[in-house]
């Protein structure tokens, strides 16, 4: 386990993601493969993020049990967050 990592977001990130947009969360299952959900993913200030989970789900049990996760955020062709 490698602990928390924390990052900052960069100013155009931050300003794409205030409305709120789309994503890709990507966790771990008990068996230790990987699974995927779509999801909806706001900023909360430059280093953390919101989104949602069916709190009843398969997800949110993993989520539960790992306290890990990945997010890849869904942008237009034109988007650039460097």
């Amino acid at each position: 386990m490698t602990g928390n990592i924390i990052f900052t977001l960069a100013e155009n990130l931050i300003g794409y993601l205030h409305p709120g947009a789309p994503a890709l969360m990507n966790i771990t299952g008990a068996d230790g493969y990987s699974s995927s959900a779509c999801t909806w993913l706001t900023e909360m200030e430059a280093t953390r993020l919101r989104f949602g989970v069916n709190l009843d789900g398969l997800t949110m049990r993993n989520l539960q049990r790992t306290g890990q996760v990945s997010i890849q955020i869904i942008a237009g062709r034109t988007e650039f967050f460097g």
